[in-house]
């Protein structure tokens, strides 16, 4: 199967929607957080949901890899232990519940509760006038934990999830992007096999496209890498809260 037959299979819709998702999957990947969110509903619309996720997992994955071999020495691995067997349970329950969910419903509370959070980051900020104090929200962890499992095995956008506790907690950018590269590693090689054996939604005509756009995903972990360096920890902050909030408002579409 050559990629020229791969390509011309698609129409006009899926070839950018999928394009547009690959680049902004790099820039994700490098550790701009919930970028790739605004074009997955285009992808979902484009593909269908379940066909959708099978295009967009082996990107993530390859993205990730390249994540945790640059931020490798960033992770918080005590959050990790303690995070992860919340997430997979959050994926698991949405393997065995998720159809019976109104997928609006299911969008628009977790943009709900993303905003909610938001406001109280901005608040506490504005009352302290410092970052929040992260141990007493860490507390909240498991639930954006299994929130943020759900939410990506349905339909890619736990990101902004993760991301509002984070932001919640206060860690400095190195840490913020090697713990979240590190936590959507595990996440998508857990949720590769359910794809593809529970879903069957990973197959050779998918996992072709994929490769071929490889060059796009690469091209935005490089531009990711560029931007996140010039930018410091307090433009950081801001640049992931607006991210964020924005995001949650793309559930609402």
């Amino acid at each position: 199967m050559s990629s020229e037959i791969v390509f011309l299979n698609m129409n006009l819709f899926q070839l950018i929607s999928i394009a547009v998702f690959a680049l902004l999957a790099g820039f994700e990947r490098a550790g701009i957080r919930s970028a790739v969110l605004p074009v997955v509903p285009f992808v979902v619309k484009s593909f269908g949901a379940v066909n959708a996720l099978g295009y967009m997992i082996p990107l993530l994955i390859a993205g990730d890899i390249f994540s945790v071999s640059y931020y490798r020495k960033n992770a918080e691995k005590k959050e990790l232990i303690r995070l992860l067997p919340f997430a997979a349970a959050g994926i698991i329950f949405a393997m065995i519940i998720g159809g019976k969910i109104s997928a609006d419903t299911f969008k628009k509370t977790i943009g709900t509760l993303i905003i909610l959070s938001l406001i109280i980051i901005f608040l506490d900020q504005k009352i302290s006038n410092k970052n929040p104090a992260g141990r007493n929200y860490r507390k909240t962890g498991p639930l954006f934990s299994i929130s943020t499992g759900f939410s990506s095995m349905l339909g890619g956008s736990g990101g902004a999830i993760i991301s509002t506790y984070f932001l919640l907690t206060g860690i400095n950018k190195n840490a913020f992007i090697g713990t979240t590269a590190w936590f959507f590693f595990f996440v998508n090689l857990f949720k590769l096999p359910l794809y593809y054996f529970g879903w069957k939604n990973i197959h050779p005509y998918s996992l072709l496209a994929d490769l071929m756009l490889m060059p796009l995903l690469a091209a935005g972990i490089l531009t990711g890498i560029f931007i996140i360096k010039k930018i410091n920890e307090k433009m950081f902050r801001i640049f992931i809260f607006i991210a964020t909030f924005l995001s949650a408002l793309i559930l609402f579409i």
